[in-house]
This record gives C-alpha cells, structure tokens and sequence, in this order.
C-alpha cells in the first residue's frame, strides 16, 4: 500500500466541539451517559468510513489486499493528535487506550478495505458489527478520560425544552459543582401503595395513576438518550416529535399497566407465598415489560436520529433553507415510521418492529432499508431546494432506479453515506445498549433487586459515581455469574502462560535470563483488565489454539522468533495492544462447536442402525 497522511481533524473537531461540560464530567469520571455513548459510537463509525474511503483512493488499481500493519502504520496516532488538537492541548495522552483503538480501527478498515476491492463495485460501506463497534467506543471514550483528565472543566448544560409529560416528582435540581449522576431506581409500585391505601374510587383510579407513573419514567429515560441528540432541532419540528411520542410512550406505558395489573390480580389468587408458579409469572412479567420498553426505546432514538440527519444535511446542502410548513414535516415523519416500522417501508406491508428490524443482522435487508431510507431522505431535503425538479423514482418490477440529476449527485452520495452510518449506529445500539437501558426502566416501575444507593465524593471536580449494592445473600444465577467470571479469568490466564511459555520454546532460550513470571503477570494484568467487562462465556473452544494463532502473527509483526521473546521481555506496549485486539476479536467471533452438533447426530444414527440390525 503507498505512503498515506491520514488527517482526522474536520472528523474529530465538529464532535469535540458538541461535548458539553457535564458530558466531559461524566467521561472524566469513566461513566458515560448513553447520549454520550451514541455521539461516540457515531465519530468511530465516520472515521471508520473515512479512513476506507481515503484507503480506496490510494490504492486504485491495485488488486492485492491490504493488511492491518500497513492500515496501522499510516493511522499512526491521527486519531489522539486530532483530539488534543481539537481541545488546543499541548501534548497527546499516552494511554494503553490509543494502541488498542487503533487496533480494532485498523482490523475493522482493512476488512472494509479489502471487501471493497474484491467487490466488481468497489463499494466502501459496510455495517460494522455491533460487539466490534462496541469495542471500539469503550478505547475512545477511555481515551476521552485521560483527555478530561488534563482539562479544567466547567458546567454547561444544554437548553431544557418543555415536554408535555411532567418530569418525576421526586427529582431535584443539580447543585453548580455537583457532577450529574445515576439516579436510583423508584419503584412504581411502593410511589402508589399510598394511593392504593387512601383510594375509595375504584381500582380504575390506581391503574391511570399507575400508567401515568410508567409513562413518566419512560419518558424520563428517553429525555437522557434523544434530548441532546435533537438539540438543533427547530422548535416546530422539536414539539412534533414530542407530541408523536407521548403517544407512542403512553400506548408503551398502558401495555405494562397491564401486564402489571395481570400479575397482581395472580398473586392474589396465589396463597402459597413465592411458590414456583407466582415465581415464573413474575419473571415473565419482567420480560414483558422489558420488551415493550426495548420497542419503545429503539423506535425513538431510530427517528430522533434521522430527524437530527436531516438537519445535518439541510444546513450542509441548504445553508438558509425556507421555513418548513407543517405538511412537510407530518409527511417526513409518516414516511420515517412506515419505513422503520413495515418491511420494505411500504404502507399497508408487513409489520416489524424497529428493536427487530435492527436486532437481526442481514446484510440484504439492511441494502434495501438503507436505499429508501435514501431516497426518502433525498425526496424531503431535495423539495426545498431550487433544483427540485427531479424526476420521481422509476420502477421496474419489482426494482427500484432513482434517476439523481447530476446538480445532486454530491448530495445523494452524502445521504447514502449518513444511512449506512445509521444502519451500523442503530445495530450497535440495539444489540449492546437497550437492554441496559430497558433494565433501568423495569427496576424502576417494578422495584430493583435489591436497594441501590449513590454517593458522591469531593466536590470542586468530575465526582466518581458509585453504584453499589447492599449486601445480601447471592442467588444461584449470581453464583453461576461469579463462577463463570472465575474460569473467564483462569483461561485468559493459562493463554497468557501458553503463549509466553510457546515464546521461550521456540527461541529455545532457558528461563534463567529472566524470571518468566513477572512477564506474564504483567501481560496477564493487561489483557484481562480490558476484557473481564466483556459479557463471554468460556467454552472448551474459546481459546482453542489462540495461542499458537497469536504467536505466529507476533513473529511477522517482529520480524523473527528472538525478536518476539525480546519484546516480551521488555514489555512493549505495541506487542501487548496486539495481543489484547487478538484476545478482544476472539471474543467477537468464538469457533463454532460443531463437534458437538456432528458428535450428536452420529450417536442417533448408531442408535438407529442398531435398533434396525437387532430387527433383523
């Protein structure tokens, strides 16, 4: 591959620059809030898309692949330079967290790379799968804190807009040097066991408070996650949105009183205390809820962000746009839900739900969604804009062929690129983040497990927040939880020791020269401090000959087997990144048991064979 400058500034500028102060708090803290998450998870997959595409540009005409040295090589630390350019810092962080970023950066852009040139196409987009991606935000925003870390910061929080729904009672403002925190979960439950006691007209009084009480803490969590997505979002369109999901909350929050009220009407035929039965009924129970707070939650952080896309590229392609009249935003956002919400985004089709759609990975349905998602979003910003006359999308069967006059042919390309963004956005948010938010929701409306309580530390700086549990007497799940964390960590353990035992073999030095422990407790430490947060479970085949995989790479990447042992040795920090991206990316794609599967299958038949002989 030639020689290649990457510059990752006018990338990394725009998002530096929309961070507010309470968000760089809550980085400098190591706790993130899901607004935050979601702007990361789009700066990786735009540079991402930026570093293939320029790739593609200087390899043109070759037809040999790229391998992630040569990617790693000219990324260099673009990525670290840019941000400490962004924030007008002296010097970059030297952080563990920039070699590994730019790892899995560089692993993830010579797949796309090499995908695009063995494609007739050569077409750079590509959906990034979502533990790959997730990967991915955890380095950078662990590098965002050893930034926050050499930063004086100072409150600044973003304009509250009104919302139809009332916020929480029981929630109170921030003081001005207190970082904002994880509010412990309220139990709908014990907030109406008052109303419960003091009600005289009926059980239909409890069930609209109770809704209203779901619908609030809904709306709560949405409010964190899509209110800075929308923050330039015109008032007009902003009250619209709303207006759209205090109906889709209350139609959410009036499912779950139901299912509430369902559940408590089979406790009280239940006399028998927490029998198996009640116990199986209240789990279904929290599924239920957990699923329809799923839906919900992916439905409006879908829209939201095409909605914050349109904007984007309206003020790109349309620096002083005309005011948009109400139609034109009702018909953006019927054309937005029948697109989500309906397979192949026609009225009247199937429908599918948005936590579905984006659940189940397909490379073939994501290609159709993503080309009418850009053709609609090319019909609205193109209506207003004085080269209008475009003609309408032609048909041919069952293909579609939008005919772009060539005036727009830089904005559809735009607009293609923001949709795959999406798609590989919305995938990752789906796959890794609702569920934790969904969880929050279910503790809130159903009670927690067990009391949560927060705290905070020194005032004047980011405060740490702590969520801890109060001791308690561990479940059989939580047992199987620890137990499954203990044998994670023995075997990220034994390939440690495998490996650097292989390194020693093979250079056929003795031990004597240095102690081999210390080597391996160091990388030891190293790898599982970025991998024990990962949710894996180990399997006879989850470090099956990694070993001898990873050192074979490791003596290409050293030049000889001595080299290897050498840098071992003397702890290099490049050696060691390798060694975790290669740990993280077995993680991400296990081997498959199929052993197991053909072991079973084999055993049938000699039952079968047998049973028909012995017949015989």
């Amino acid at each position: 591959m030639p020689e290649l400058r990457v510059t990752l500034f006018p990338i990394v500028e725009p998002f530096v620059q929309g961070v507010t102060g309470d968000q760089w708090l809550l980085l400098r803290s190591g706790k993130p809030d899901d607004a935050t998450l979601i702007v990361v998870a789009d700066l990786v997959v735009e540079v991402v898309a930026s570093l293939t595409k320029a790739i593609l540009a200087a390899c043109t005409g070759m037809k040999t692949s790229v391998s992630e040295e040569s990617i790693r090589s000219s990324l260099g630390d673009a990525l670290s330079q840019s941000i400490a350019q962004a924030l007008d810092l002296a010097s970059q962080v030297e952080d563990d967290s920039v070699e590994l970023c730019a790892a899995v950066i560089s692993k993830e852009v010579a797949e796309s790379v090499n995908s695009a040139l063995s494609s007739p196409m050569h077409t750079a987009e590509r959906v990034i799968r979502p533990r790959r991606l997730n990967i991915m935000v955890g380095h950078i925003c662990t590098m965002l804190k050893a930034f926050a870390g050499k930063m004086r910061i100072r409150r600044s929080q973003r304009r509250t807009r009104q919302r139809k729904l009332s916020p929480a009672p029981l929630e109170k403002p921030l003081v001005d040097n207190e970082e904002p925190r994880a509010e412990s979960p309220v139990s709908v439950v014990s907030l109406l066991i008052g109303v419960q006691e003091q009600s005289s007209s009926g059980d239909s009084v409890i069930d609209i408070r109770k809704q209203k009480s779901v619908e609030e803490l809904i709306d709560q969590e949405l409010r964190k996650i899509t209110d800075p997505v929308l923050d330039d979002l015109p008032d007009q369109v902003y009250a619209l949105l709303q207006e759209e999901c205090s109906l889709e909350i209350a139609n959410t929050a009036m499912g779950i009183t139901a299912l509430l009220t369902q559940q408590e009407e089979n406790q009280e035929r239940t006399h028998d205390g927490k029998s198996t039965s009640q116990h199986k009924q209240e789990t279904k129970c929290k599924q239920g809820v957990k699923l329809r707070v799923k839906k919900c939650l992916a439905k409006r952080v879908a829209k939201a962000w095409i909605h914050r896309m349109v904007v984007k590229l309206k003020k790109k392609f349309y620096p002083e746009p005309k005011a948009e009249t109400t139609k034109s935003m009702m018909s953006l956002m019927s054309g937005v839900s029948a697109l989500l919400m309906t397979e192949g985004g026609e009225k009247g089709g199937k429908k599918i739900s948005v936590f579905k759609r984006f659940k189940d990975f397909s490379s073939v349905k994501h290609l159709v969604f993503i080309e009418a998602l850009s053709d609609m979003l090319y019909r609205h910003v193109a209506s207003g804009m004085s080269h209008s006359d475009f003609p309408e999308p032609v048909r041919h069967s069952s293909v579609r062929t939008l005919l772009v006059p060539q005036v727009h042919a830089n904005m559809y390309a735009e607009i293609r690129k923001q949709a795959w963004r999406f798609v590989s956005l919305m995938s990752w948010f789906v796959n890794t983040q609702v569920a934790t938010q969904s969880q929050r929701v279910q503790q809130a409306i159903m009670g927690p497990e067990a009391p949560f309580q927060s705290e905070a530390l020194e005032r004047g700086e980011a405060l740490e927040r702590a969520t801890r549990c109060e001791e308690r007497t561990a479940s059989p799940l939580e047992e199987d939880a620890n137990r499954q964390w203990d044998l994670n960590r023995v075997c990220v353990q034994i390939f440690v020791e495998k490996l650097v035992t292989l390194a020693f073999k093979k250079s056929k030095v003795g031990r004597t020269i240095v102690d081999d422990r210390d080597i391996i407790k160091s990388l030891f430490d190293r790898v599982w401090a970025e991998v024990q947060h990962r949710d894996f479970y180990t399997t006879p085949t989850t470090f099956n000959d990694l070993d001898k995989i990873v050192y074979q790479h490791l003596c290409k990447i050293a030049g000889s087997q001595d080299m290897v042992l050498a840098r071992l040795i003397l702890k290099d920090p490049g050696l060691g990144a390798y060694i975790v991206g290669s740990v993280d990316d077995r993680l991400l794609n296990p081997p498959q048991e199929h052993r197991t599967i053909c072991r079973f299958f084999r055993s049938v038949g000699k039952a079968f064979s047998t049973i028909w002989r012995g017949g015989q």
